[in-house]
């Protein structure tokens, strides 16, 4: 009878050592998906940054390049196919 009940304890005390276990899997599987998502929104962030620079600085430089491109990159052409 004996026997019978420290076998029953220890597998009661198995089980609930892989529940245990397998529930720290979960939270550690858990907490890396959420690392991964706070990383990946910082990552968006700048991207999306980088992206949006682009037409603001095009907007603020295109009024001064674009008189210089006219007068001078045209010329620099038309020379190099007379040549």
């Amino acid at each position: 009878m004996s026997t019978l009940f420290l076998s029953h304890h220890s597998t009661t005390k198995n089980k609930l050592s892989q529940e245990t276990s397998s529930l720290n899997a979960f939270k550690i599987l858990k907490a890396k998906e959420k690392w991964k998502e706070v990383q990946l929104n910082k990552l968006n962030s700048k991207v999306g940054l980088m992206f949006a620079s682009k037409p603001i600085v095009q907007l603020i430089a295109n009024p001064f390049i674009g008189p210089l491109t006219n007068r001078y990159y045209k010329h620099i052409i038309i020379i190099h196919f007379k040549v």
